[in-house]
């Protein structure tokens, strides 16, 4: 496959035809509690339309400016179903970032380039931009949700993904989402992510002792996912991202508190301050900020 020889590429290398086209591809990198679920809901009312697969998605938009006066400066908000289930589906194995075969990974990289190349070739010069996840469907955080007991390698390939969009002529874009550590981690434990069925870190019924150690266990996993988005980000160039920080409420002690066990409470900024000189990093890096809903300041970012 000619993603094959992309994947022994380099950053220096993507080609400079991506940046041309109006289709882009826009992921959203972060920990659980980051940010996700409040991108859904801004998506929710900003128009964005649920599709099932990009052909489906070509002929609603050419469709639709066929019948109305359409204004070329209004950016168009597209998800398809085809392609974030082959990314990540939770129910076979048959995806990109959690196959179960080499065969189930071949396979839903073909589709994933059928989809990219399809928007990108039919809807050239038009304000399309196809958001691959927080729009529905599986949210890819790092570490994603389900899968069993392996969650440290239950995490998105975002350099992975950008050589297979580039490869078909794609140009993906990448927001990272960013929170304040201690709301981001008791976020991820109360969704229970760290005890979910087949996890080994499951707590014994009135086991104080079991939650502290899995608690702190979820926060050296959050960590390493924040260290892997890090990392992945080396790929990109510097159009190619920006972040976007989630705000802090003003009782966000109290919901803090509420979330965790004492002993990680009391302790918080030491366990956390891994995870957040990461996310400092990333943020002396970033050269792009992103106000969540903010929908005129992302268009203007992706098509400067």
């Amino acid at each position: 496959m000619a993603v094959l020889a992309a994947l022994f590429t380099t950053a220096a290398d993507f080609s400079s035809y991506a940046a041309a086209d109006s289709v882009k591809f826009l992921f959203f990198a972060g920990i659980e509690g980051s940010g996700h679920h409040a991108w859904r809901h801004m998506w929710r009312h900003n128009g964005l339309r649920k599709m099932k697969n990009a052909h489906v998605a070509v002929q609603h938009i050419i469709s639709h400016e066929n019948n109305t006066s359409h204004d070329n400066n209004k950016t168009i908000y597209v998800t398809s179903t085809r392609l974030n289930s082959a990314l990540l589906n939770g129910h076979e194995g048959r995806n990109v970032f959690n196959p179960q075969t080499a065969g189930d990974l071949e396979m839903a990289i073909r589709v994933v380039e059928d989809e990219v190349r399809t928007f990108a070739s039919q809807l050239k010069n038009k304000r399309v931009v196809v958001v691959i996840n927080t729009a529905g469907g599986n949210m890819m955080s790092y570490p994603f949700g389900g899968g069993g007991g392996y969650k440290a390698i239950h995490m998105p390939n975002m350099e992975f993904l950008a050589r297979v969009i580039d490869d078909v002529r794609g140009d993906l874009r990448v927001v990272v989402l960013l929170r304040d550590p201690a709301l981001a981690v008791s976020s991820g434990i109360r969704r229970g992510y760290y005890h979910s069925e087949g996890y080994h870190c499951g707590i014994a019924e009135g086991g104080d002792q079991d939650r502290a150690r899995c608690e702190m266990e979820y926060v050296r996993l959050a960590t390493q996912g924040q260290r892997l988005i890090f990392e992945q980000l080396h790929v990109l160039s510097k159009r190619s991202w920006a972040c976007s920080t989630l705000a802090m409420p003003d009782d966000h002690a109290e919901v803090v508190r509420s979330r965790i066990n004492e002993d990680l409470y009391a302790h918080l900024d030491v366990a956390t301050n891994g995870l957040r000189m990461v996310m400092d990093d990333i943020i002396a890096k970033c050269p792009a900020h992103i106000r969540l809903g903010d929908i005129n300041a992302i268009s203007s970012w992706l098509f400067a």
